[in-house]
């Protein structure tokens, strides 16, 4: 537990550090070291194969990344002029009146995400779950496109607020289409990719992913919001809007979960997505109509870091 807690928060906080381009270099790494692996175990007779295909390439990763941060990585990040004239970390109090805010919102766009697939076998069965889930798998992979661009977004933005609004719209502009498109793609093509799994999945999930990707682009409106509010130090309006995503959903999921099944609860995660963006949108503009601090006043504190691992294991 320790190894993968620890190779989770690499990636944030090589994002932090501003190494990004690294991230997807170490899960390509992973994932093929973890295909190299297993065949050679199986055919070796190695017990407990499929696990140690799955652990030691985690060992591996570990061990080389945390080499290169703290050899040449957080060396260099600190020699840089970028960084060096900073304020004091936070401590004490406002670093609390930070953390937990955001800690407690976390916890909430977590259980959106854990809860549902539990409400899905309890209310109606894990036949009915396996179609439900491997739409919403494919679906979460997605959003994550969004997830991880408002994760760059707000390490840019905490050195330097006063651009923050420009970076919003940089940002907009570039990714904006990219989601377009593949909403679309996935939309259409719905049948298509879910046929692999079975002529049931298409049957059964089609309808469902279909919704799912109509409410990725309201969770995205979320997580563009989540990051502008975590530049500016607002992460009591993050519990707010997580905490009323995850009030709104599970309870609407079950009551429409009765009459209408796995469309139902697809159904209720486009409208509490869709009601939180709508309602965020006001708050989000005038946070980037906030003056913000001068360049490198965070620059030494840990909350970019914190940030960054929070949107992303919370939206992950």
């Amino acid at each position: 537990m320790s190894l993968w807690a620890v190779f989770a928060l690499q990636d944030y906080v090589l994002t932090a550090l501003h190494r990004a381009p690294w991230v997807p270099a170490e899960n390509a790494g992973y994932g093929l070291l973890k295909l190299a692996a297993l065949p050679v175990l199986i055919a070796a007779g190695f017990g407990h194969a499929v696990f140690v295909a799955w652990v030691g390439p985690v060992v591996v990763l570990v061990i080389v990344v945390n080499i290169l941060l703290f050899r040449r990585v957080i060396p260099a990040h600190e020699r840089s002029p970028r960084e060096s004239a900073g304020h004091a970390p936070l401590r004490g109090a406002p670093l609390l009146r930070f953390v937990i805010p955001d800690y407690l919102a976390t916890i909430f766009n977590q259980l959106t995400t854990w809860l549902l697939p539990v409400l899905v076998v309890v209310m109606l069965g894990s036949q009915a779950n396996a179609y439900f889930y491997i739409a919403f798998t494919v679906v979460t992979a997605f959003n994550l496109l969004f997830v991880n661009v408002s994760t760059s977004l707000m390490v840019e933005g905490v050195m330097d607020e006063r651009r923050l609004a420009a970076l919003t719209r940089q940002v907009a502009r570039r990714f904006l289409l990219w989601l377009v498109l593949g909403g679309v793609v996935l939309y259409a093509a719905a049948p298509l990719i879910l046929a692999p799994f079975g002529p049931e999945y298409a049957t059964g999930a089609g309808g469902v992913l279909r919704l799912l990707v109509i409410a990725g682009g309201f969770r995205a409106v979320i997580s563009l919001f989540t990051a502008i509010a975590r530049v500016r130090r607002r992460t009591g309006w993050l519990l707010a809007a997580y905490g009323g995503l995850a009030v709104i959903l599970l309870p609407l999921a079950v009551v429409l979960a009765r009459p209408m099944g796995l469309d139902g609860v697809a159904l209720a995660w486009l409208i509490a997505h869709a009601t939180v963006a709508v309602a965020v949108l006001v708050p989000m503009l005038r946070l980037l109509r906030t003056p913000g601090d001068a360049p490198q006043a965070w620059s030494s504190q840990p909350v970019p870091l914190l940030a960054a691992t929070a949107v992303a294991a919370g939206d992950r």
